[in-house]
């Protein structure tokens, strides 16, 4: 099985935090399989905690988030 994701570890990407554009660092991956289904989930971490978000809250540029609202 071949497993493609939109971004990769090391890579910065652009989401809304608390009604803010806001950017960060990939640290991991983690992929789970349910029923045929793939789930993508990007893994961050701040000063407080550690954080995932799903691969559609994600987008390349600010630019892209911006004209996604």
């Amino acid at each position: 099985m071949i497993i493609k994701t939109k971004y990769n570890i090391g890579e910065e990407v652009w989401f809304m935090e608390e009604n803010e554009p806001t950017s960060d660092v990939i640290l991991s991956i983690e992929i789970n399989l349910y029923k045929g289904k793939q789930f993508i989930e990007y893994l961050f971490a701040n000063d407080s905690y550690p954080y995932g978000l799903n691969e559609s809250e994600l987008f390349s540029t600010k630019e892209e988030l911006l004209k996604s609202l």
